[in-house]
């Protein structure tokens, strides 16, 4: 009786244990939230937000870059570029001049960027060589480029900003969103040469006058009249020794 009541708890272990083992590698379901595959769960995200934001979300997200230098003399023209691309690779790093800084996560629009170089006017006179809005993408990435000249030394802030025109189809309204790049102060060098040249070329006829002018004409005269005075001493001294002789 005793050997047979083993016997059941064995065989009850023994199937146990096949079970369990047979449990184990079947496979299991999937319990995991299954989400849409009709959009991306950005996209999903971005319908959540108020219109503007939801435009603004839905834009891409690349890389910025500008050359702003960190020494400047007055008179010393300097090229400044910026740009934008959805990524700066080393290949378009190594064509900036200059060591490039690079903003990341910059909200772009592939169909139209701006970017604008802010200063002062009394500081800076600003050429713009390349500008105006330009189709940004990975083989054709945006690029602006100012020719810089600063006037007066000092600390100058300087600026760089993307825009972009936002349009929002739900509200029939375009917005520009402005990203700065770039801003901070640079020092800028006294540079003499160039400092007695701009007031000479910007004030000629007074400096003319000087040379030319009264001032010359002033010292003429006065050696005129030295020189008058030189011989009317010469001539009192010669009739005062023919007197002298006559005695």
């Amino acid at each position: 009786m005793k050997f047979r009541w083993l016997l059941i708890l064995f065989l009850c272990g023994l199937i146990g244990s096949v079970g369990l083992y047979m449990y184990s590698i079947m496979p299991k379901p999937d319990y995991s939230p299954v989400l849409p595959v009709t959009a991306p769960l950005e996209e999903q995200l971005c319908s959540q937000l108020p219109p503007i934001d939801r435009e603004l979300c839905k834009l891409p997200v690349g890389e910025a870059y500008h050359n702003v230098p960190e020494d400047m003399r007055v008179g010393d023209k300097q090229i400044i570029q910026a740009g934008i691309a959805p990524k700066i690779t080393p290949d378009l790093r190594r064509e900036i001049p200059g060591e490039p800084t690079v903003k990341r996560g910059v909200k772009f629009d592939p169909q139209g960027v701006d970017m604008q170089l802010l200063v002062n006017p009394d500081e800076f006179k600003v050429f713009k060589v390349k500008g105006g809005k330009q189709f940004v993408t990975a083989k054709i990435p945006g690029e602006w480029i100012w020719e810089v000249t600063p006037l007066k030394p000092g600390k100058s802030l300087i600026v760089v900003q993307a825009t972009v025109d936002l349009k929002v189809p739900q509200l029939n309204v375009s917005r520009p969103i402005t990203v700065e790049v770039f801003s901070d102060t640079r020092e800028v060098e006294v540079n003499w040469t160039y400092s007695i040249s701009e007031f000479v070329s910007k004030n000629w006829k007074e400096v003319l006058s000087l040379i030319i002018g009264s001032g010359s004409l002033a010292g003429a005269t006065v050696w005129w009249i030295g020189k008058q005075e030189q011989k009317k001493k010469a001539k009192e001294d010669l009739q005062a020794k023919e007197e002298t002789t006559k005695k």
